[in-house]
């Protein structure tokens, strides 16, 4: 793997101009792998595991205001979607010197460090050890989780709330599906509110119905509804609404080469365009809420 071992681990991309309340973040598009990223796969098994663009698709928020903050490592290193204790013990060199809650996603390889792939390939040629896990949370789980709390923050304190975009890509069809068939394919987008809970139903809303009205199908919390950045970030109560978004990676994608198509920049316009009437939306909804 290529040495980026000086990078920082998240990038973080201000409002060029007049800010908005709008955070966007990108958890699983890092591309720059570690040195010490010793697996046994191919560059290309690897990004399919990965939502690939997903920050250049968003690149051209901030020049509307909105704040980008994106993970520079990929997502199969160590993943911030992730409880930081989702580890599978059996899975290690050594018993884990902390708490550890696998969950399911944990037990099948793909839980805060991944594993296996959901093929079940290994991703090393031997387990990691506690330390390479413990290095992996200091220096990149750690840090992503910092900024974005503290961007969300900063911007909820600037304006009084802060909507959050929590961006991410999914494969374009449902075990048992292919790129050439209509079968099982997943909708264009689906929207994550944890069932209620990260954010005021009017994010959810607005999404929605600006994605349905230039003709995108929309579903809401199926099959995803949000896990660790949501859980850990979100705080309607404090001001912070949540909201995560998966675009179906046929969009604007090549799935198999992992490369953009023709699609991809009309995509990335439709989404500069739903940031903007997102930012739009806030300000309307809080001038209704102070009449």
């Amino acid at each position: 793997m290529t040495n980026h071992s000086m990078r920082k681990p998240v990038r973080c991309v201000q409002p060029l101009g007049a800010a908005i309340p709008i955070v966007l973040d990108s958890p699983h598009s890092g591309r720059h792998y570690p040195a010490d990223f010793y697996t046994r796969l191919t560059r290309l098994k690897l990004q399919h595991l990965e939502d690939g663009f997903v920050d250049e698709l968003f690149a051209h928020a901030p020049s509307i205001g909105a704040t980008l903050v994106a993970a520079e490592f990929p997502r199969t290193y160590i993943d911030p979607n992730r409880a930081i204790n989702d580890i599978d013990q059996s899975a290690l060199a050594e018993a884990w010197p902390g708490l550890a809650r696998p969950t399911q996603k944990a037990l099948l390889g793909v839980g805060l460090v991944f594993t296996r792939t959901p093929e079940a390939e290994f991703l090393y040629h031997e387990p990691l050890t506690a330390a390479d896990v413990q290095k992996r949370i200091e220096r990149y789980y750690v840090p992503y989780h910092q900024a974005l709390g503290r961007q969300l923050l900063t911007t909820r304190d600037q304006f009084g709330s802060v909507w959050h975009i929590n961006c991410h890509s999914m494969p374009s069809h449902a075990p048992g599906g292919t790129e050439t068939t209509a079968s099982n394919r997943r909708p264009d987008f689906c929207l994550g509110n944890r069932y209620g809970a990260s954010c005021t139903p009017d994010l959810t809303r607005v999404t929605a119905e600006f994605l349905k009205s230039r003709g995108y199908r929309v579903t809401i919390n199926d099959p995803y509804a949000g896990l660790e950045v949501l859980r850990r970030h979100a705080s309607p109560e404090r001001g912070v609404h949540s909201l995560q978004l998966e675009i179906n990676r046929d969009l604007y994608m090549w799935e198999h080469s992992h490369q953009r198509h023709s699609g991809f920049d009309n995509l990335q316009k439709l989404l500069t365009a739903l940031v903007r009437h997102l930012g739009d939306a806030w300000h309307q909804n809080s001038r209704e809420a102070a009449e």
